[in-house]
């Protein structure tokens, strides 16, 4: 009885599988979005790194010179 009421609470009745596909598709576009995010922010963290790096040498080079 308990299984069947938290799944009328969640919507998840078996009487609508096109609301079942429509929840999957949304929390499969959900967790893309998140993983390109993920993805961004990395390629962002890498950019800056290099970025902080090339900045690194030029007082370096300018004191050896």
């Amino acid at each position: 009885m308990a299984l069947s009421v938290d799944r009328y609470r969640s919507g998840l009745t078996e009487k609508d599988p096109s609301e079942i596909s429509k929840r999957f598709e949304s929390t499969a576009a959900v967790k893309l979005q998140k993983v390109y995010r993920s993805y961004r922010t990395r390629r962002r963290l890498a950019d800056s790194a290099v970025v902080a790096e090339e900045l690194w040498y030029v007082p370096l080079m300018f004191l050896y010179r």
